[in-house]
């Protein structure tokens, strides 16, 4: 069927602006991709030897770590490849991650000193190891043999692991940097089951079971969605609807997301947080105890504490975002820099990010304890900065690393004002590189009334969406504010009216006070306003209906 004549036109349009050469056959696939098309698990540069080496530790029935990293990433990477090693048949196999809070980011080498005592001789890394030189060292001396699964930047040599698995190793040509560590991970049980089957042992086992805790590390990752990751979340979507695992079930369920179709951003945006607060507060239980739960009556308590944890999170997030907003212009900077022991360490990453897009300035923000500063820094929407760059640049910090957008900094409290003076001179004299533009998020123009229900669900068709593959956004032009209404934290809903047609919009962080709207439309009421805008579904009571969220507006003229 060619779905291309039958969609919106505005849909169209849009894509169309993004892909000049769109053609209806690639439409079709984005709707219905097949997982007959996905690239051969042995494109993976270090597959071939990895599989072997996993094969060795079967026949001889060798004791297996695997290591994972403590975020959602990190985390559903390790429950899929626990879960994978287990239904091939491997009776000695168990994971391990390190505490966020407690032991920091990365492959610790006493680690690797732990597990050499407790005789494991193999440990796969996911989703972290790639510049883990100390830990991979330390094995090689103990006779332990490691396999690094990552999807991470190198530094300019690799480690001396057994084998490597890293599409952005700079040595594999796979074509699949977009996985995250769980698509890395995803790929070795895949890679694992060609084996398995050219053996002819008898494997009792669909990798497409896998896909629930695929989503949660693709999705929670930011990685672009598309090619592989595109095709495999379209149908983990799917997979997660119905998925057996008594933990994720009853997690849904105390979220109500028991319903079809779920959406990338259910998963992202409603579920991800709730199990990322574990690992900022470094609780007592961890997200991948909620993923590997096999027990209904168990999950069941177990989500009650989640659901608990998040709330303690979120208390935690919101006292430290009113101490930072208070904080945040006490230095006339192109930035802020704000550092504090009440900050709790688990939740600066979201102060940072609340404090960039807000105020639309690099955010660094540190928690100290005893003389130290361990800090997240984050930019603004758009900002084509490198916050990598910019840190890179500056000596007085111990440790920094990350990615462009986000990234992780520590220093010594007595390094804090000579950091600051380092991060004058690193960032730009103007700063219009840092500063988002809404135009480049415009794909098109469209009318109010092009944007209706069938758009809606059409877009459900075609999820999912984020990262390289977003929902389009539409100037809209010639619109009045027929009213507006204040919310809680300071967004603002709008009437929006475009001729006869009226809709709903939402602005969150609007970048006009409610007051500055109030002028100029009781200055002049017919204020005619370009507005940039996303449609989406707002489900409340049962009810469906067309949001506009608004993402920018620009005052045209007062008639």
């Amino acid at each position: 069927m060619n779905y291309f004549d039958k969609a919106p036109k505005a849909l169209i349009r849009a894509f169309k602006k993004q892909y000049p050469d769109l053609q209806p056959q690639t439409f079709n696939q984005w709707l219905t991709p097949s997982l007959s098309d996905l690239k051969d698990p042995y494109r993976l540069s270090g597959m071939k030897k990895s599989v072997e080496r996993i094969h060795e530790a079967y026949t001889k029935d060798e004791k297996i770590c695997i290591y994972g990293d403590f975020d959602l990433d990190g985390s559903s990477a390790t429950a899929l490849l626990y879960d994978a090693l287990k239904q091939f048949g491997f009776k000695h196999v168990e994971y391990l991650q390190a505490r966020r809070l407690k032991d920091g980011y990365g492959f610790h080498a006493h680690f690797v000193t732990d597990l050499h005592e407790r005789d494991v001789s193999l440990i796969i890394s996911v989703d972290v190891g790639i510049n883990a030189f100390d830990a991979v060292n330390r094995a090689n001396e103990l006779g332990v043999d490691v396999i690094i699964t990552d999807h991470h930047l190198p530094d300019t040599t690799l480690p001396d692991a057994f084998a490597i698995i890293n599409p952005n190793s700079g040595v594999c040509e796979s074509g699949m940097g977009q996985l995250c560590g769980a698509g890395v991970a995803f790929y070795l049980s895949l890679g694992i089951l060609k084996t398995w089957k050219l053996l002819n042992y008898k494997v009792d086992f669909n990798p497409k079971e896998l896909l629930d805790l695929f989503i949660i590390g693709t999705l929670t990752d930011l990685v672009p969605l598309i090619d592989e990751n595109r095709t495999l979340v379209k149908h983990g979507l799917k997979i997660f609807e119905r998925t057996q695992r008594p933990g994720l079930k009853a997690l849904k369920a105390a979220l109500k997301l028991n319903k079809s179709p779920l959406s990338s951003s259910d998963i992202a945006i409603r579920l991800a947080p709730k199990l990322n607060a574990l690992s900022r507060l470094d609780t007592d239980i961890k997200p991948i105890d909620i993923m590997l739960c096999d027990d209904r009556h168990i999950a069941k308590d177990l989500v009650d504490r989640v659901l608990d944890f998040n709330g303690e999170r979120i208390k935690l997030q919101r006292a430290a975002e009113i101490q930072a907003f208070e904080m945040a212009f006490e230095h006339d900077d192109d930035f802020h820099l704000i550092c504090s022991e009440e900050f709790h360490k688990g939740v600066i990453g979201l102060i940072a990010t609340s404090l960039a897009q807000r105020t639309e300035l690099p955010s660094f923000v540190g928690s100290i304890k005893a003389g130290v500063i361990s800090g997240s820094a984050r930019l603004p929407k758009l900002s084509q900065y490198n916050l990598v760059d910019m840190m890179s640049q500056c000596g007085a910090l111990s440790q920094s690393g990350g990615h462009s957008q986000a990234a992780g900094f520590s220093l010594e409290l007595k390094n804090l004002e000579l950091f600051r003076e380092q991060l004058k001179k690193a960032i730009p004299q103007s700063t219009e590189i840092l500063k988002p533009d809404i135009k480049t998020l415009i794909h098109t123009t469209a009318k109010l009334s092009e944007l209706d229900e069938n758009y809606l669900k059409w877009c459900d068709r075609l999820e999912p969406f984020g990262v390289g593959f977003e929902l389009p956004v539409y100037l809209i032009e010639d619109v009045q504010i027929s009213g507006f209404k204040e919310l809680k934290g300071g967004h603002l809903r709008l009437n929006l009216q475009q001729n006869s047609h009226v809709s709903n919009g939402i602005w969150f962080g609007p970048r006009i006070s409610p007051g500055e709207l109030d002028k100029i439309l009781n200055k002049n009421s017919e204020t005619s306003f370009n507005i940039a805008l996303r449609p989406e579904w707002n489900d409340f009571a049962g009810v469906r209906r067309v949001q506009m969220m608004v993402q920018d507006l620009e005052i045209l003229d007062q008639k």
